[in-house]
């Protein structure tokens, strides 16, 4: 299974979850100018109200589940898209209404950027959650995913240790949505720390943030370092078909 390489250039996406319902093509990396063909194009929009008209010209379309409403969903995919639904692995937002039953004893930090408590990811219950979570999407008819916050957990774990199990948490995540939800397409944004144990499992990688960045307190976009915008643009190359391991 091919990874696709999905770069946002100079937008976060994220920022279209509270700030701008407007709709964000993708730009696929491609090894060639023959790949192009062969790549899906991609629109992601997290706010109410999705302009079907717009985003059902797309291959793939990221969506909000808690935003759009099944009718929309069917909509967008009457025309041959594939409507991927939004997930935050590593953080819960206290404004979804898709949060009840949540293991408070597994949020062990805070994002302040976005009003939002970090997870621990080697914690099954946390796990439990999520999963609980892509059953109810599920049952409403999503077949694909699109996982963000994977590297939240930055914000508290430091020892090699800790990180370490962080990504071995993430890693069985991803092998236990395939084992219960055989068939799924799974889209992460970024993860690269984690690509070389789950790159056959998914089927995209987006990543924001390479020349410029949202920051929320001043609600301003502003350019990334040179160093930051080498070393994403180096990881793309690697998630690049054929993938290459770190």
């Amino acid at each position: 299974m091919h990874t696709h390489i999905l770069t946002r250039l100079g937008t976060l996406l994220r920022a279209l979850v509270t700030l701008v319902p407007s709709v964000l093509i993708g730009s696929p990396l491609l090894a060639s100018d023959a790949a192009a063909d062969e790549l899906p194009s991609v629109a992601f929009y997290y706010a109410a109200k999705p302009p079907v008209e717009l985003l059902n010209q797309f291959d793939w379309v990221v969506i909000d589940a808690d935003s759009a409403t099944d009718g929309e969903r069917r909509d967008i995919e009457a025309q041959g898209a594939k409507t991927f639904a939004y997930v935050s692995i590593g953080e819960w937002e206290p404004e979804r209404a898709s949060t009840r039953g949540k293991p408070d004893d597994a949020l062990v930090a805070e994002n302040p950027d976005w009003n939002s408590q970090v997870a621990d990811l080697s914690r099954a219950d946390w796990r439990d959650f999520l999963h609980r979570r892509i059953d109810e999407l599920w049952q409403q008819g999503y077949r694909a995913f699109f996982f963000d916050t994977l590297d939240s957990y930055y914000r508290f774990a430091e020892s090699e240790k800790d990180i370490k199990a962080q990504q071995a948490g993430l890693v069985t995540f991803v092998d236990e949505v395939h084992r219960r939800h055989p068939g799924i397409d799974v889209m992460l944004n970024r993860g690269f720390e984690v690509l070389d144990q789950v790159h056959n499992k998914i089927v995209g990688v987006a990543a924001e943030s390479l020349y410029q960045r949202w920051t929320p307190s001043t609600k301003i976009y502003g350019p990334m370092a040179s160093n930051d915008t080498q070393w994403l643009t180096g990881q793309l190359e690697r998630v690049n078909p054929p993938y290459s391991p770190g």
